[in-house]
C-alpha cells in the first residue's frame, strides 16, 4: 500500500486489517478486485468471515494495508 496525502492506493492481493469498530475487534480480509484508478478506492474485499463487500476507506476508522506477499 502507498498512501499520498489521503489518498490510499493498494493491489489486488493486499491484506487490509480495519482496526476496532465500536463494539467489534480488528476485521481482516484480502482486496481481490480495484474499482478505482491505479490502485485507488473503492476496493472489494473477501473478508476473513467468508463475506465480500465494497471497501472505501474512511478517515474515522483507522486501517493498516499489508502488501501481498507475492507482490512484485
Amino acid at each position: 500500500m502507498i498512501r499520498t496525502g489521503d489518498v490510499m492506493y493498494a493491489k489486488v492481493g493486499d491484506r487490509l486489517i480495519q482496526k476496532k469498530l465500536l463494539g467489534r475487534g480488528e476485521r481482516h480480509g484480502v482486496i481481490i478486485e480495484l474499482r478505482g484508478d491505479g490502485g485507488k478506492p473503492p476496493y472489494i474485499v473477501r473478508w476473513d468471515d467468508g463475506s465480500q463487500a465494497w471497501y472505501v476507506p474512511n478517515t474515522d476508522l483507522p486501517v493498516e494495508v499489508r502488501p501481498s506477499r507475492d507482490r512484485r
